[in-house]
């Protein structure tokens, strides 16, 4: 039918693989409208469905649906450009580890690398560094008490969109993460994640390990209730997004050189295992006894973040507090308290 409509809507000449597709007229004796017909898709299936579906509302919105009922679409974005030619023996390797190509994927089977085909988590936390600076402005002549100071709500929210966007929720992990090897010693730190202890402790555990997966503090919005958001509600997270920035910086020199994985939680993109690890905790709560040393390190820290918590309050807050816990100060004394208060943020 094809190369009968083909032959009625030519001009002067066609053309065909075999003589016989010439004369089409031969074998089917249709009207114009009947052919017409062959073009349109069937009325009782869906024809060729790939499980994508698009959805109009009467207000005017729409939503998408994958064939796996995501509703979102793959992140093109994250993509990496196929490596053309051969690559080097002493060229970074096509995987983003930033290890030379002998020293990591060269020898390798295929079911043994990591992903090439997208960014790899150090070149993830590499982008992301990249969009953190231009966010905050950051440079070589930066003061941190000024980028700090100057850390507005809608840069809080800017900073965990590009969380979100590193970061989509049908992200493969399994696939960005690096395969058992003989040759290299990984170890997962579990310890805590505060910016005060981690460079400290990652250093000394830098000693026994080649390679240390950390797990990321920053949250990832895409799983999250709106009213917790750190996109919809950044002012609830500036103490923590501040922490956390500090985290990051410490880290990055390491990141850089592929000592330091910084991964994203796992349960971000596994709702099974997010649920069955939400039960674990369940069973474990009110059971887990920390040891003397570790009450009192955290204990420490627990005592500045209040602190902190404390004199990074409003004014008319902060006067509150001070009040409650000193009913009879004067007003000359609760004045010079506040003002030593903001030299110390």
């Amino acid at each position: 039918m094809i190369n009968q409509i083909i032959k009625f809507r030519a001009k002067r000449f066609i053309a065909a693989e075999k003589k016989e597709w010439l004369y089409p007229e031969k074998n089917i004796n249709l009207s114009w409208t009947d052919l017409g017909k062959s073009l349109l898709p069937p009325i009782d299936e869906l024809h060729h469905y790939g499980g994508e579906i698009y959805v109009g509302y009467k207000d005017g919105t729409s939503s998408y649906h994958d064939q796996y009922g995501r509703t979102e679409k793959e992140a093109d974005y994250l993509n990496k450009a196929p490596r053309k030619g051969k690559v080097g023996a002493n060229e970074p390797c096509v995987c983003g580890s930033g290890k030379k190509y002998k020293k990591c994927c060269r020898d390798k089977a295929e079911d043994e690398k990591p992903s090439s085909s997208v960014l790899s988590i150090r070149e993830r936390n590499l982008r992301f560094f990249h969009i953190i600076t231009k966010i905050l402005n950051i440079n070589e002549d930066s003061d941190w008490n000024n980028i700090r100071r100057n850390l507005t709500d809608e840069k809080i929210a800017d900073i965990h969109r590009a969380v979100a966007m590193l970061w989509p929720s049908e992200t493969d992990l399994m696939s960005l993460l690096p395969r058992p090897d003989s040759k290299v010693v990984r170890a997962l730190y579990i310890g805590i994640l505060d910016p005060r202890v981690i460079y400290k402790n990652v250093v000394s555990f830098s000693l026994f390990a080649d390679e240390i997966l950390i797990q990321s503090p920053f949250l990832n919005a895409n799983i999250m209730n709106k009213d917790y958001s750190p996109i919809d509600n950044p002012g609830q997270y500036r103490q923590e997004t501040i922490k956390n920035l500090t985290f990051l910086i410490e880290l990055m020199p390491l990141i850089e050189s592929g000592q330091v994985n910084l991964i994203p939680d796992p349960c971000i993109f596994n709702p099974v295992l997010r649920r069955q690890v939400m039960e674990e905790a369940e069973k474990r709560l009110g059971k887990v006894e920390l040891d003397e040393k570790s009450k009192e390190a955290m204990e420490t820290l627990v005592k500045e973040d209040f602190e902190r918590f404390i004199l990074s309050l409003p004014t008319e807050n902060l006067e509150a507090c001070i009040k409650h816990v000193r009913p009879g100060i004067s007003d000359k004394d609760l004045k010079n308290l506040l003002e030593c208060v903001k030299k110390k943020n």
